[in-house]
């Protein structure tokens, strides 16, 4: 399974419309999650599939909230999919491949410049992660992939932290599957984007904020990010990568996101082989 999430901002939807016929097409995408995209998914749907692109047929990920911060689409008839949770930040669906059941969690968490309170934060990203618990259990997942904007780096604290996302990068740290805090058991998940920081050439990581004049800039950050269960890691290996063009379309100018034309983010690529499974 190819997965594919962008956060496309609002500004330029009939490019990045156009944008995303290419990107589904050369990484062979078999789900796509969007934050911020303002047009209906069903429109966009109708697009990919009358383009004369050799795309296979897409349909969206079944929501009750249509005007969410993050939505999906899937490609027609190859998988079982179905909606078990809505919020206005964030979506869990439950889908069914021939090798397991998968739970993916899509998020578009709460940004630093209009919640500027980290508990705030927080607080979405424990709420994401007890419920994610919870439907692993109800739906019979034992498999789960987040992904989206948590807009919160992976070394903060809601992101690490027994009472967040609990979301480590070191392999040998899954031994156990919680962490024991007293009485009290923290289930743990492993963190692939860490290894975004160790890029040598550009585009580091997929947002570029520009300094203003702070003493703890870092310029770059891994805010889009994709957390998986650890029965997932070897299915998911190395896939992780940034997509900065297509065939078209570049989504840089002087090495940064092209915000004005597309979007202030890049789209990030990942893999689940079901071989591995």
């Amino acid at each position: 399974m190819n997965i594919l999430f962008w956060n496309t901002n609002r500004k330029n939807p009939e490019n990045v419309t156009a944008c995303l016929c290419e990107l589904l097409l050369e990484n062979a995408v078999d789900l796509l999650i969007l934050a911020e995209y303002p047009n209906i998914t069903q429109d966009l749907c109708n697009t990919i599939n009358a383009s004369e692109l050799d795309i296979p047929q897409y349909i969206p990920i079944p929501a009750k909230k249509l005007k969410s911060k993050v939505k999906g689409i899937i490609i027609n008839k190859l998988y079982s999919i179905k909606s078990v949770k809505e919020d206005n930040r964030y979506q869990l669906a439950k889908i069914t491949t021939p090798t397991y059941n998968l739970l993916v969690a899509m998020i578009h968490g709460k940004d630093i410049r209009n919640n500027p309170r980290l508990a705030d934060r927080q607080h979405l990203i424990r709420q994401f992660k007890n419920d994610i618990i919870e439907h692993e259990q109800q739906q019979n997942c034992q498999h789960t992939i987040a992904i989206g904007d948590f807009n919160i780096s992976p070394f903060e604290e809601p992101m690490f932290a027994t009472e967040g996302m609990h979301a480590l990068p070191f392999a040998d740290s899954f031994a156990k599957s919680t962490t024991k805090i007293g009485d009290a058991e923290y289930k743990k998940f492993y963190n692939p984007t860490w290894k975004l920081f160790a890029n040598k050439n550009p585009p580091f990581t997929t947002y570029y904020y520009k300094s203003d004049g702070g003493t703890s800039a870092l310029y770059w950050y891994a805010i889009d990010q994709v957390i998986i269960s650890p029965s997932l890691m070897d299915a998911f290996g190395n896939s992780l990568k940034i997509i900065s063009k297509t065939a078209n379309h570049s989504l840089l100018k002087k090495g940064k996101p092209n915000e004005k034309i597309y979007s202030d983010h890049l789209p990030l690529f990942c893999q689940l082989e079901e071989e591995f499974m």
